[in-house]
């Protein structure tokens, strides 16, 4: 773990272990907090891109001490299995069980299968334009994939581009010129207020109240399940 220390003459520096050396550099900053701010942005950075490969010795350290060790050592390639696995895990505390659940699944089925491989900078939106048709082929062979499904995945890979361009993994964002396939409105046939009326009568008695109020408050099935006695207002 990066942390930062004072020499004896009050000025900061950086250590950290690097492919299993134990790194020290110094800076030109006084130790003050606002520098310590500063530099201790830079050791989440550093520690950031040594996880994910991307780190280059030389580029944060031109003249540093140990720069010599790491000659010809530059960014690893980072592969996109490797990327999305992070993010993936990043993105668990703030979903739900069944959306984080969906989101494996989605990772696991589609996008990594045909990503995987790849370094995370070489995915251009050609690529991304031939994995929808690669959905699109699937879908037309029978599996239960539709334009809504499709969208699902580009809307994952948008956030997922846009973090690496934000902490600049990558230096273009592929899915700025990706756009999100029309999806066509589904046919809706309603029961008119007669066979409401004949559906309200034949079914089962127990659950005559649950469909006599969906049928009239329009309330989707998972608000309604979800709803609590004290949340009614009889008036």
């Amino acid at each position: 773990m990066a942390s930062i220390h004072a020499n004896q003459h009050g000025y900061l520096r950086i250590a950290f272990y690097y492919q299993g050396v134990r790194c020290q550099e110094g800076t030109r900053l006084k130790d003050t907090p606002a520098n310590r701010r500063l530099l201790q942005r830079k050791c989440e950075q550093i520690e950031r891109e040594i996880a994910l490969g991307t780190f280059d010795y030389a580029k944060h350290f031109p003249n540093g001490t140990k720069r010599h060790l790491f000659l010809g050592l530059g960014p690893q390639k980072l592969l996109f299995k490797d990327f999305a696995q992070a993010w993936l895990q990043e993105k668990q505390p703030f979903l739900r069980p069944y959306t984080f659940y969906d989101y494996s699944s989605l990772m696991r089925v589609h996008l990594l299968p045909f990503f995987g491989d790849y370094p995370l900078e070489a995915i251009d939106d050609g690529l991304i334009k031939r994995f929808v048709g690669h959905l699109q082929m699937l879908a037309a062979n029978g599996h239960k994939i539709g334009p809504r499904r499709i969208n699902y995945c580009l809307l994952r890979l948008q956030d997922l581009f846009r973090t690496a361009y934000d902490r600049g993994v990558i230096p273009l964002n592929p899915m700025k010129r990706v756009k999100l396939l029309r999806e066509g409105k589904p046919p809706i046939d309603p029961l008119s207020f007669e066979e409401v009326g004949i559906f309200l009568k034949t079914v089962r008695e127990d659950f005559r109240s649950y469909f006599l109020v969906a049928f009239f408050t329009g309330m989707r099935p998972d608000e309604q399940i979800a709803l609590k006695w004290p949340q009614v207002d009889f008036r």
